[in-house]
């Protein structure tokens, strides 16, 4: 082999080529997680190699699962276009600031609440800073897992 015949190979083989091949396939060269419709496409193949290569029958889908979630998620997005979650975490925060003695007791009660009006505990993400601040302000120190402890 000559030295021309090195370089060439060299240069066919570096890191751009050998990344272009996977892409030309439509495979993602960078990225080793599955993201965005990545994921609903690999589990479209993995339902078709269990149905079409082991044979299994796929079952019914939970359509009452699927509808209870599509409520939940569109009256939260009602609530939250409206204006009508500011709404309740404004009275929560007047609550929780005008009793802060006693935020050990009444912060889970306001987050059972709060979840129980909206359908969802993920509303509660946005109620989480306040009770942090008048805990801190109060001198209750925080602990992992939402307990607290006073000092």
């Amino acid at each position: 082999m000559n030295k021309g015949s090195c370089v060439f190979l060299e240069r066919e083989l570096s890191y751009g080529n050998v990344t272009r091949f996977p892409r030309a396939l439509g495979v993602p060269a960078r990225r080793r997680t599955p993201r965005g419709i990545g994921l609903a496409v690999i589990s479209g193949i993995g339902l078709v190699i269990f149905t079409f290569v082991f044979g299994y029958k796929p079952g019914t889908p939970p359509i009452d699962v699927m509808l209870t979630i599509l409520a939940v998620v569109t009256c939260a997005g009602f609530l939250q276009t409206s204006g009508g979650l500011t709404v309740m975490l404004k009275y929560a925060e007047a609550f929780l600031r005008s009793n802060p003695k006693r935020i050990t007791i009444y912060a889970p009660i306001t987050t059972w609440l709060l979840t129980i009006l909206c359908g969802t505990g993920h509303t509660v993400y946005t109620l989480l800073p306040i009770i942090y601040d008048v805990a801190i302000k109060t001198g209750i120190r925080t602990l992992f897992m939402g307990f607290t402890e006073a000092e």
